[in-house]
């Protein structure tokens, strides 16, 4: 969405540096001319125009502290981003402190949900999921899947009206990865 989240990182945190994967380089062109977003050398963005999974791939291992996953084909996360092999590159190129955080769009049997939550929980020992407000209420809406090797504190996830998921290999069960 228009680099949204880099642009709030690089406000909230200016010191840090930020790699962007998109596959659409005219978009890119068009989100920084329309909505005057800094990119490139200086500014601590970096957007790369290609496939995130491709990407992914060149990044070293253990380098990144947070790799959030925000990549849509209308209302569903690209099918190759959403695989037990992409997650585990995931793992690859975090810090062993890292997170992984993916926001996910589903409808009200959250289906699709479970699966990437049961995806995700084969790859990393620690898994937190928030529902918003909608998926919660069994609409179709946005949820959060947050991940790392080591425990993190699930009190500084702020749902912002959404709930985080009490059991989540009760949620994930039966899905399949």
């Amino acid at each position: 969405g228009a680099l949204t989240v880099p642009t709030w990182v690089q406000t909230t945190r200016p010191n840090s540096t930020q790699s962007v994967f998109e596959i659409d380089g005219e978009l890119v062109d068009l989100v920084v001319d329309q909505f005057d977003r800094s990119t490139g050398p200086g500014t601590g963005l970096d957007v790369i125009v290609g496939d995130a999974r491709q990407s992914l791939r060149d990044e070293a291992g253990d380098s990144v502290d947070v790799i959030i996953g925000d990549a849509f084909g209308s209302r569903a996360v690209p099918w190759h981003l959403a695989t037990r092999e992409f997650v585990t590159d995931v793992a690859r190129v975090l810090r062993a402190d890292g997170v992984y955080a993916l926001n996910v769009i589903d409808g009200a049997r959250l289906s699709f949900l479970r699966a990437e939550v049961a995806t995700i929980a084969s790859v990393f020992p620690h898994v937190e999921v928030v529902l918003s407000e909608g998926a919660a209420e069994g609409r179709i809406g946005n949820s959060v899947i947050v991940a790392s090797d080591q425990p993190f504190d699930v009190d500084l996830i702020d749902p912002e009206g959404g709930t985080i998921v009490d059991d989540v290999e009760a949620f994930a069960d039966g899905a399949t990865v």
